[in-house]
């Protein structure tokens, strides 16, 4: 009754689905779903207004990150509950990515310019750094870890480069256009 949107597999085989679906083998999914290799397990009934899960991600304590909203929601085994992992006030992350090292790092609107420039965060398991792209605005909807080079993350770019790149590399220091974009 929905869509597909982002799939993430734990290392037990189960695979996390997250879409715009509101049932998961005739029940209840509200968006997020769990393959256990048998049966799907669900995460509860949808809300008012739901638009779906757009980015799953398994962390490496087994939880999973889901995006709805664009607010980065937890799913705990210790409470069996959602919590909400902000970076910022007023942020809108658009996708995240669970690094090698275990780190989370998210892209998204920052929220505290009226210019709503793109900001990158990295979740360390404990607190939330932030590097916000200082040059141009620049929407980010993808971000990946490319061995030897940092970070990619694409999306759409009014940058200072002169050119509209749609890809741009974080070294961990700065940031470098990805050729001419596309």
């Amino acid at each position: 009754d929905g869509s597909v949107r982002s799939l993430a597999a734990w290392s037990n085989g189960n695979l996390v689905v997250g879409g715009t679906f509101t049932t998961a083998g005739g029940t209840a999914a509200c968006g997020l779903s769990r393959w256990n290799g048998s049966y799907w397990v669900t995460y509860g009934a949808c809300w008012s207004g739901f638009q779906g899960a757009s980015d799953v991600a398994v962390l490496p304590n087994g939880e999973f990150l889901t995006l709805q909203f664009g607010v980065m929601m937890q799913w705990s085994f210790a409470t069996l509950s959602w919590v909400t992992l902000t970076p910022q006030p007023g942020a809108v992350v658009s996708a995240f990515q669970v690094l090698k090292n275990g780190h989370l790092v998210a892209v998204g609107r920052d929220g505290s310019t009226p210019y709503q420039t793109t900001a990158l965060w990295e979740w360390n398991g404990s607190s939330w750094a932030a590097t916000t792209y200082a040059g141009g605005r620049f929407s980010a909807r993808c971000v990946t870890e490319v061995p030897g080079f940092g970070l990619a993350i694409g999306g759409s770019v009014s940058s200072p480069y002169g050119a509209h790149p749609s890809t741009a590399l974080w070294s961990g220091r700065v940031w470098t256009p990805m050729g001419n974009g596309f």
